[in-house]
C-alpha cells in the first residue's frame, strides 16, 4: 500500500494510540482535581469521592498500560470505547455526589466527557451524556 502513513491500518493503530495517550492525559489531570473539588465544595460522600478519584487512577493506570500493550486495531478501538463510558460514569457519579450544590464546578465533567464523545466518534459521541440521562 502506498500513501501517507496514517492510511495504512498500522498508521490508524498508532493515530489511536496518540489520541489514547491525549485522554490518558487529560485524565491524570482530572485526578487531582476530582480532590481538589471535595475540598472546595461539600460532597453528599467522602468516602465516595476518596473512592471515586482512587478508581479513576486505577483505571487510568490499567489504561496507559494497555495502551503500551495493545497491537491490534479493532482492540484498541475497544479500549477507546471503555474508557468513554468509564469517564461517563464517573463524570455522573461527581455530578450526583455534589448535586446538592447548583453551581458546582462537577459540570465540567459533562464537557470533558462530551469532547471526548465527539473527537472520538463525531456527533453522535457527543451525547453520550445526554443518552444517559434519557
Amino acid at each position: 500500500m502506498t500513501g501517507a502513513p496514517f492510511e495504512a491500518p498500522q498508521g490508524h493503530l498508532y493515530e489511536l494510540k496518540c489520541l489514547e495517550w491525549l485522554f490518558i492525559g487529560a485524565r491524570w489531570l482530572w485526578v487531582p482535581a476530582i480532590f481538589l473539588l471535595a475540598w472546595m465544595q461539600k460532597p453528599s460522600s467522602d468516602t465516595a469521592i476518596v473512592s471515586i478519584g482512587l478508581v479513576t487512577a486505577a483505571v487510568n493506570t490499567a489504561a496507559t498500560f494497555l495502551n503500551i500493550k495493545i497491537r491490534t486495531l479493532g482492540i484498541q478501538r475497544s479500549l477507546g470505547t471503555a474508557m468513554l463510558v468509564i469517564d461517563s460514569l464517573v463524570a455522573w457519579v461527581l455530578i450526583l455526589l455534589f448535586v446538592s450544590d447548583f453551581y458546582t464546578a462537577a459540570y465540567a465533567g459533562f464537557l470533558f466527557v462530551a469532547m471526548e464523545g465527539s473527537i472520538r466518534y463525531g456527533l453522535k459521541g457527543s451525547l453520550v451524556m445526554a443518552a444517559a440521562e434519557a
